[in-house]
C-alpha cells in the first residue's frame, strides 16, 4: 500500500472515530436504583407506616400487607423523574388502593387500583383535585399484578403487567415527591417487589441512603400528617 492510500485510510478511520464519539451524550447516564424492597427480611425498616400495616407470609413469601384507610410511605421528597414499579394483590373484590407518585404532603399523583379497573388522578395544589383518566377492566382477587408508573416532567405513563394503560401529559405537574401506598378500606391489599429507578444523573435525583432516608421519613411523616389532616376526606381518601 503506497503513502497516499495510507493517508486516505487514516482519514477515513478518523472520520469514523469522530462520529462514534459524537454519538455519545455529553452527560452519560445509566439507570440507577433509588429504592428497592422485597420484604424478604420479614421487616420493612425503610417505610413509614400508619396503623394497619405489617409484613406477612404469603405462600411462603414475605409480602407487605395493608388494611383500613392508612398509608405506607417511603423514599425522598426530592425525587423527580423516576419509575415506580410494584406488585399488587387484592384480597377480595372490596380491596382498593391508591399508588402515590411524587407524594409530598397533599400534593401527588395517585393511581387507583381496584377490582373494577384503575384510574389516574392528581392533587396539586392541595386544594385542587383532578381526575385525569379512568380505565375499566377486571382485576381478579388473589392474583398478582405488576403496576408501573413512569414520570418524565409532565408526562405520566401507567402500565399494568407491561401493557400501557394511561399516557397523560400534564402542563402543571406535581414537581417532586416520594412513593406511598394508601389502602382505602378494611379488606387487605398485598404488595411485593417494590422498585424505584431513575435515568437522571444523581445530581438531579439524589439516591438516599438508609440512614438519611430514616431522617427524611421522620420529617416527611410530620409534614404529611399536618397537611393531610387539613384537606383529606375520611370517607374517600381523597382531598376535599
Amino acid at each position: 500500500m503506497d503513502h497516499t492510500c495510507q493517508l486516505l485510510n487514516m482519514r477515513g478511520w478518523l472520520i469514523c472515530l469522530f462520529f462514534a464519539l459524537a454519538s455519545f451524550p455529553a452527560d452519560c447516564s445509566a439507570t440507577t436504583t433509588l429504592f428497592q424492597d422485597d420484604f424478604s427480611s420479614g421487616d420493612a425498616p425503610l417505610w413509614q407506616f400508619e396503623n394497619g400495616w405489617s409484613v406477612i407470609s404469603d405462600a411462603g413469601n414475605s409480602v407487605l400487607s395493608g388494611s383500613t384507610h392508612s398509608w405506607a410511605t417511603a423514599g425522598s421528597l426530592y425525587w423527580r423523574n423516576y419509575t415506580f414499579k410494584t406488585k399488587i394483590k387484592l384480597a377480595d373484590a372490596g380491596s382498593a388502593v391508591h399508588i402515590n407518585y411524587r407524594s409530598s404532603g397533599c400534593n401527588r399523583y395517585f393511581v387507583g387500583f381496584n377490582s373494577g379497573g384503575l384510574y389516574l388522578s392528581k392533587t396539586y395544589p392541595c386544594s385542587n383535585s383532578l381526575d385525569i383518566s379512568t380505565i375499566s377492566e377486571l382485576h381478579d382477587s388473589n392474583q398478582w399484578y405488576t403496576v408501573e408508573i413512569v414520570g418524565n416532567a409532565g408526562n405520566i405513563k401507567v402500565y399494568v403487567d407491561g401493557t400501557l394503560k394511561i399516557n397523560h401529559t400534564d402542563n402543571d405537574p406535581p414537581p417532586t415527591g416520594s412513593i406511598a401506598f394508601e389502602v382505602l378500606f378494611d379488606t387487605p391489599v398485598y404488595f411485593d417487589d417494590v422498585l424505584v429507578t431513575t435515568d437522571e444523573p444523581l445530581s438531579q435525583t439524589p439516591w438516599v441512603s438508609p440512614v438519611a432516608l430514616s431522617v427524611d421519613l421522620a420529617m416527611m411523616s410530620e409534614y404529611t400528617r399536618l397537611t393531610r389532616t387539613s384537606c383529606m376526606s375520611p370517607t374517600t381518601g381523597q382531598e376535599s
